[in-house]
C-alpha cells in the first residue's frame, strides 16, 4: 500500500474474523473488501472493483481484536462471557492443572463485553437506505383452551396409541392423533 500512487482496496477472501485493525488505520488503504471463502462468488468481484456495480453488504460476523485469541481457549464454546472452565491460552506449562484459568469475554455480537474491530452487521455502500416498517398485522391473542384439552385427554391418547399400535405405524398414527387433538390448527 505505501508504494501504490492511490488508495488501494484490500480485498479479503476469508471466512475467519481476522483482526483488521493495522489494514483499517493503514491511510493509503481506501477501502476493505471482504468477499467470504474464496468460490465461485469471487467471481463476482471484478464489476465491484471497477465500479460497474454499487457495493452493498453487511458483515455476517463481529471481528474481534487480536487479544481476543488469548483470552479464549479453544475448548471454551461458552456464548456467554465470565469465568473459563479451560486454562487461559499461553500457558506453557506442562502440568496444565497449574495453570491460570481463562476468562471468556462473550462470544457473537450478543454477548462480547470488549470493543469489536468491527460490529457485526457493520457495512458501507454507495447508496442511501432507510427502514421503516409500511404494514404489520395486528396483534391478537391466541387461546390456549386447544392445548389445554389436549393435555387433558392425555390419558385416552396413550389408551389410543397403544391400540392402533397393532395396525398403523408409528408416523401415521401420530400424524392422526395431532390433526384430530388440534383440529384448530
Amino acid at each position: 500500500a505505501a508504494a501504490a500512487a492511490k488508495p488501494v482496496v484490500v480485498v479479503m477472501l476469508t471466512a475467519t474474523p481476522l483482526d483488521i485493525s493495522a489494514i483499517l488505520n493503514n491511510p493509503r488503504v481506501g477501502a476493505v473488501l471482504h468477499a467470504g471463502v474464496p468460490a465461485v462468488a469471487a467471481i463476482g468481484l471484478s464489476p465491484l472493483l471497477y465500479g460497474l456495480v454499487s457495493p452493498a453488504g453487511r458483515l455476517v460476523q463481529t471481528v474481534y481484536p487480536a487479544s481476543f485469541a488469548t483470552q479464549l481457549s479453544i475448548f471454551d464454546m461458552n456464548m456467554r462471557p465470565g469465568p473459563s472452565k479451560w486454562p487461559a491460552p499461553g500457558c506453557t506449562n506442562p502440568d496444565r492443572s497449574k495453570c491460570p484459568m481463562g476468562t471468556n469475554p462473550g462470544r457473537t455480537h450478543r454477548f462480547y463485553t470488549g470493543t469489536p474491530v468491527l460490529p457485526f452487521g457493520f457495512g458501507l455502500s454507495f447508496s442511501t437506505f432507510a427502514y421503516e416498517i409500511v404494514s404489520a398485522p395486528d396483534l391478537r391473542t391466541i387461546s390456549l383452551a386447544p392445548l389445554r384439552e389436549m393435555l387433558a385427554r392425555n390419558e385416552k391418547l396413550e389408551r389410543t396409541f397403544a391400540a392402533a399400535a397393532d395396525n398403523v405405524a408409528a408416523t401415521q398414527y401420530a400424524v392422526k392423533a395431532t390433526a384430530l387433538l388440534c383440529p384448530q390448527l
